[in-house]
């Protein structure tokens, strides 16, 4: 049997078994110009981050829907939504301005979360159109698997995609350390980091 190890679940893996590594329950991986995440939506650009964390799927949710959370590992945002399909979502910056504003297309707790997002801070972004993000929450036992999709409905300049893939990543990670440790990742420099 051929077997790699996940140091994730520290079991060996059979590499062999089709299910070990299978996708989840419906959810589209980005595969370029093989079709957008929602069926009927014309896509230009997706982007799939994956994390495990090790908690339950409703406390995953919680996180991702709830003030008190948001504001420890989204760079200070607070979330407010009642997270009912067609509702507005809004994330609002430490001084009370709106940052980002969508609305719910998708919201089945603990399992399945998507919005549109559009950056209303920003005038150079206010131009720009919404894109859609998308939270899977699939739970593995004693853990889960977060996968995360920012697709984008028209072709994007790059400029505008480099700040979603530098900036979640970190925010995934501060959710992830959040909910294992407790504690938010230290601050730092953001100037650094961009």
């Amino acid at each position: 049997m051929d077997c790699i190890f996940s140091s994730l679940a520290h079991q060996p893996i059979d590499v062999t078994d089709a299910n070990a590594f299978a996708k989840p329950e419906g959810m589209a991986y980005f595969i370029p110009n093989e079709g957008p995440l929602n069926p009927g939506m014309k896509t230009h650009s997706e982007t799939v981050y994956v994390t495990y964390i090790v908690a339950s799927p409703e406390k995953v949710w919680e996180a991702l829907t709830l003030p008190v959370f948001s504001q420890e590992y989204f760079f200070g945002r607070r979330v407010k939504s009642d997270w009912k399909v067609g509702s507005q979502v809004t994330y609002y910056l430490s001084d009370g301005r709106v940052d980002v504003q969508g609305k719910v297309l998708q919201s089945e707790p603990p399992n399945l979360l998507s919005f549109t997002w559009h950056v209303e801070w920003h005038e150079e972004f206010r131009r720009l159109p919404e894109t859609i993000v998308r939270f899977n929450i699939d739970s593995l036992g004693g853990f889960v698997r977060l996968t995360m999709t920012e697709q984008h409905p028209v072709t994007m300049d790059e400029k505008y995609l480099d700040g979603g893939r530098r900036g979640w990543p970190v925010i995934l990670s501060g959710l992830k350390t959040l909910l294992e440790t407790g504690h938010p990742l230290p601050a730092f420099d953001l100037a650094v980091w961009t």
